[in-house]
């Protein structure tokens, strides 16, 4: 029975990846390269998906780090806010259609959304803080597409002679 690679969590592709049998080579899956050829990588969203998953908050934590960030100012509860809301927002990111703008665009317009709802999140409502932020990122993913496409399209077969 084979499972589907998506449903294989990090550390067992890790444990399958490294298993030996007697003198045989370790298990490589057929996704990843034997060799790696020197230079930049290919793309920034690979590496970023590469990273480990960040450890998901409960809702006493988001309105204690939502507190300390503005009420003090406090850099480190926003980024541990900002590195745990991610995935959301990444997610979110990859449900809009592109139209002009590139996926890594799109998840740093979310950040920004999300930022912008940080400040504005009320710690007295009765709602999650995702819950909340979610419009904000959506709205300006949505903005920053209609912003950088146009609505009418030049014609690429010709001029028009009037």
């Amino acid at each position: 029975m084979r499972v589907h690679p998506a449903r294989i969590s990090e550390q067992n592709m890790y444990l399958m990846q490294t298993a030996t049998h007697g003198n045989e080579e370790p298990f490589r899956s057929r996704s990843t390269p034997t060799t790696s050829a020197p230079g930049p990588k290919p793309n920034s969203s690979s590496t970023a998906q590469s990273e480990p998953k960040p450890k998901q908050l409960t809702a006493k934590d988001e309105l204690s780090l939502v507190w300390r960030w503005q009420r003090r100012s406090d850099h480190r509860a926003r980024d541990t806010l900002v590195r745990a809301f991610q995935p959301a927002i990444r997610a979110v990111a990859a449900k809009h259609p592109g139209r002009g703008l590139e996926f890594d665009d799109r998840v740093q317009l979310g950040n920004v959304g999300f930022l912008i709802a940080l400040d504005k999140f009320d710690i007295h409502r009765r709602c999650r803080l995702w819950t909340y932020a979610q419009g904000w990122v959506r709205a300006e993913i949505t903005n920053a597409t209609a912003k950088s496409s146009s609505i009418v399209r030049a014609t690429t077969v010709g001029t028009i002679d009037m």
